[in-house]
């Protein structure tokens, strides 16, 4: 039995948690999607979620030639440091 919960659920907690219900959508890429849900009291905190089609639930890049890019050109390292770095 799988007990681990689904990405959405993971991302409704943190939401939930950081008071985060406001809701900007982005288009990255022709198949990446960033959702990005922001608190409406101190306006301070955020929860990205991206979705990536055709992509499971796996870090993007490519494991054949060690890139940090996968197949729809979304750069998972990338996007993680500039989340970070406004931090």
């Amino acid at each position: 039995q799988n007990r681990t919960p689904s990405t959405q659920r993971v991302v409704d907690l943190f939401r939930k948690t950081n008071n985060c219900f406001a809701v900007d959508t982005i288009k990255r890429t022709d198949s990446t999607t960033a959702l990005i849900y922001k608190d409406t009291t101190t306006f301070t905190k955020e929860v990205w979620y991206y979705i990536i089609r055709g992509q499971g639930h796996e870090f993007p890049g490519d494991i054949y030639t060690k890139s940090t890019k996968d197949v729809s050109g979304f750069d998972g390292c990338a996007e993680i440091w500039k989340f970070l770095n406004k931090w």
